[in-house]
Order: structure tokens, then C-alpha cells, then sequence
């Protein structure tokens, strides 16, 4: 299993302390308890354990053929679709799709297409459920990037990480002026989150998912360009 550069702190430090007090319970329980009885007491921590990495897990993601074809920015739910004012980028009607990341997710963001970042807007702010749709993506911290020339076309598309209840820290590693290209690492949000991709109303655009559908960052078409 691969893991993502933006976990290696959390890893050592979740995964030493995780292990130290697995070691001591270990020792601990054994000088009162059966071999199996001890192990059972463990399991916690084991499990503990197992979830920090299974949270900074990062698959390798081979985006499908098509430069056209929008790939999902997060792994996650589609948890609403609707029509929203973007003002920060794209400055017209923007197609919103929301998409729900929850503790159990890969949290590693990719871009859902080629381009050249314009423009990012960092923002302060609360840190609400990222189940409460319209609260949280008016309220809480969070960080815009816009795409300029995306997917090769005379287009801006924009993502938006958004930090939730449990999530506290936002990960983006691009700078105005940086490229990118489809299904590519960019950041990640830490433990539970949020994650927004706009689309200009006005762009020609086959929307390829719906309500309540699983999606895999890089790989999920969420529509088609034409």
C-alpha cells in the first residue's frame, strides 16, 4: 500500500504512540493474563493503528482515456448538485457538485483535469458538520483553486477543499502559475471533509454522475466536456 507525502508526520507520530501503548498493555496484561486474553485487550490499538494508515493510504489512480472527461477531485459521495453565484474564478453560474468525504475515505485531492492554476483563495472560518451542505460551504475554512485553460480548452474550472467538523487542516501544495494534469495529487484534507467541483454553466457539459453515488478520486468520470 502506498501512503501520501502529506501524512508522514501523522504516521510516525499516530504510529509510534499507537504502538508504544500497544507494547505496554502487551507487557502489562500479560503478567495477569493468558496469551490470547492479552491480545484480545490490544485489539483497540491494533485497530487504531490499522485506521491511520488506512487514512493516509494513496492507490495508485489511473485516470480513464479522454482529455474531456472531468475525473472526480476526491473519493467520497456525491452528496448534492445544484446550480451556485462563483465569484472567486469562474465569475458566473457555476454546476456545484459536492462531494462528502468521510473518516473511512482516501483524503488525497486530485485535479479533475489538466490546467494552470489562476488563482487560490484561502479562507478562515468555522469548522461544522460537512453533512450540513449550504453551512458548511458558506462558513468553513476552506481553499479555492481555479483552473485556467482546463483540460485544454479556453475554460475555468474550479475546486474547492473544504475543512469539516473533524478536519482542521486543509494540505495544498500548488502555487498560482503551477500545472497540473488530470487525476494528479495536489493535497489533502485531514480527517473528514468536504470537497467542491465547479463547472460554468455556460461551458457544454454532460453531467456523468448522480445523488448519493460512491466516487474515486481520479478515476470517477463526474462528466463529460464537449
Amino acid at each position: 500500500m502506498l501512503f501520501t507525502k502529506y501524512g508522514r508526520r501523522e504516521l510516525l507520530l499516530f504510529g509510534g504512540i499507537t504502538a508504544a501503548l500497544m507494547a505496554v498493555v502487551l507487557v502489562l496484561t500479560l503478567r495477569t493474563f493468558q496469551v490470547p486474553v492479552a491480545l484480545l485487550i490490544s485489539l483497540p490499538f491494533v485497530a487504531l493503528f490499522g485506521w491511520v494508515l488506512s487514512f493516509f493510504r494513496n492507490p495508485r489512480r489511473v485516470p480513464p482515456e479522454g482529455e474531456l472527461r472531468l475525473v472526480a477531485p476526491a473519493d467520497g459521495v456525491v452528496s448534492d448538485i445544484g446550480e451556485v453565484d462563483e465569484p472567486l474564478f469562474l465569475g458566473q453560474r457555476a454546476l456545484r457538485i459536492g462531494i462528502f468525504l468521510s473518516v473511512f475515505n482516501c483524503h488525497v485531492n486530485r485535479a479533475p483535469c489538466s490546467g494552470t492554476v489562476g488563482k487560490i483563495v484561502y479562507r478562515k472560518g468555522s469548522f461544522h458538520s460537512a453533512l450540513k451542505t449550504e453551512h458548511c460551504s458558506e462558513h468553513n475554512e476552506s481553499n479555492f483553486i481555479g483552473l485556467a485553460d482546463a483540460a485544454g480548452k479556453a475554460l475555468r474550472i474550479g475546486v474547492r477543499q473544504i475543512a469539516g467538523q473533524i478536519a482542521r487542516r486543509i494540505v495544498c501544495e500548488l502555487d498560482e502559475g503551477s500545472t497540473l494534469e488530470r487525476g494528479q495529487p495536489f493535497g489533502m484534507i485531514k480527517f473528514g471533509s468536504r470537497t467542491e467541483l465547479f463547472v460554468p454553466v455556460s461551458a457544454a457539459f454532460t453531467l456523468g454522475v448522480k445523488l448519493g453515488q460512491p466516487v474515486r478520486a481520479g478515476q470517477t468520470i463526474m462528466g463529460t466536456l464537449e
